[in-house]
């Protein structure tokens, strides 16, 4: 299962790390608003593909899943866009931050 990663913080590495340890899964991609910043986070787990835009993030069809782990308050449309897009999706907490 290849795997995207949304976020560019130290919660991210504990992600990632887990999935470099897991059979079957793969670090395939990295997004940052910032494409030099999202290089810059991955480069210390090797090559990936790296977005700066989340349109042609969900429309990857090699991404099987997205981990979000981005600011709050962008969990709920990222995690949308994603799924729409058939991705499966994990989000760090909290999903929304309203119950609306």
């Amino acid at each position: 299962m290849k795997f995207a990663v949304i976020g560019t913080f130290w919660l991210c590495e504990n992600m990632i790390k887990a999935l470099l340890a897991t059979d079957g899964a793969e670090y395939y991609a990295q997004y940052s608003r910032n494409l030099k910043k999202a290089e810059e986070f991955s480069k210390t787990f090797g090559k990936v593909k790296l977005f700066d835009d989340l349109e042609a993030l969900a429309k990857d069809t090699e991404v099987d899943a997205v981990y979000i782990a981005s600011p709050n308050a962008l969990h709920y449309e990222q995690a949308k866009l994603m799924l729409k897009n058939g991705k499966h999706v994990l989000v760090e907490k909290p999903a929304t931050t309203t119950p609306q």
